[in-house]
């Protein structure tokens, strides 16, 4: 069975010169044309691409724009690392083989975009720790910015949307930040039979407790405090501007029950949405008959 989470972005052209705190100036997305434009950046990207700096592999293995609607585009991408070598074993026969540096593991990431006058909502997936939003972001920001489509004082964003169910959040009980570290006991660090020090590829997560308070009132406090205020406005919510290393968040619901928020990677939050796909990677037609009514509950919650 595969697991995929759904996280949904939304997509804006903003004007980084006169956009000012709180009086953000946008570009009208079907002034220039967005729609094609995206199946332009698509079509550049069908070849595999290879990046020896991040070391990744990255290309779009095929798209479609919907025939009743041109503003609705989906896809898969493909995107892998390689520069590391590894063991693959067979789990029946037990047969192995070695990875080279040379070969990519390109996991499938499927996304879905609809585009809008003044903005575009798009859903990528995410397998186990694994997503694509950084690298799809980075490269079509890279294609605008080659072929001179925007002004230069525009800049493409993607933030993440979040649902009003945070709204529900009665108090929070305190915030956990998170990191692996190798474990300092001594004895595990060296071994007793060699005075030479001997690696250690066991890691311990290290974990920092801040209980809340009045004084001292989080930048996720106040996000949540502001989607409490608004929260007949919209069923979703846009994130700017937040990022944390990684964070998790232990809230109490106005219905008793308590709820952990987990912040990682650029503010990634998708509900524990996910879809359970049986056997291996599914079709497009399946990820879009799977994720459907959840895609649609994000575009009407965002209007």
């Amino acid at each position: 069975m595969v697991k995929l989470k759904l996280v949904p972005y939304k997509i804006k052209l903003k004007n980084v010169e006169l956009s000012g705190q709180g009086n953000p100036v946008y570009y009208n997305l079907n002034t220039i044309n967005f729609s094609d434009i995206i199946v332009n950046f698509l079509d550049s990207i069908l070849d595999i691409s290879v990046d020896g700096d991040t070391k990744q592999a990255f290309n779009c293995e095929y798209y479609e724009r919907d025939p009743d609607d041109v503003s609705l585009i989906k896809g898969v991408l493909n995107c892998g690392y390689f520069g590391y070598s590894s063991k693959i074993t067979h789990t029946e026969s037990f047969d192995t083989r070695r990875k080279t540096v040379q070969e990519a593991e390109q996991l499938n990431y499927y996304f879905v975009l609809k585009i809008y006058d003044n903005y575009g909502i798009l859903l990528l997936n995410r397998f186990k720790q694994s997503g694509i939003k950084s690298k799809f972001h980075s490269e079509l920001n890279q294609y605008l910015q080659n072929n001179a489509i925007l002004p230069s004082d525009f800049f493409l964003y993607m933030n993440p949307v979040v649902s009003s169910g945070l709204a529900d959040v009665k108090s929070f009980a305190k915030l956990r930040f998170l990191k692996d570290r190798v474990y300092r006991d001594v004895e595990r660090q060296y071994d007793p039979e060699n005075t030479e020090p001997t690696p250690v590829a066991d890691t311990v997560v290290e974990e920092k407790i801040l209980k809340v308070s009045k004084r001292a009132v989080p930048t996720i406090i106040d996000l949540i405090g502001r989607i409490m205020n608004n929260k007949d406005l919209k069923g979703y919510y846009e994130v700017d501007d937040v990022s944390y290393d990684d964070l998790k968040v232990d809230v109490i619901m106005n219905d008793g029950s308590s709820k952990v928020i987990q912040l990682s990677d650029g503010f990634e939050y998708n509900e524990s949405f996910e879809l359970d796909i049986d056997g291996d990677f599914p079709t497009l037609d399946v990820f879009i008959e799977s994720s459907q009514l959840y895609f649609e509950r994000v575009l009407a919650g965002c209007e």
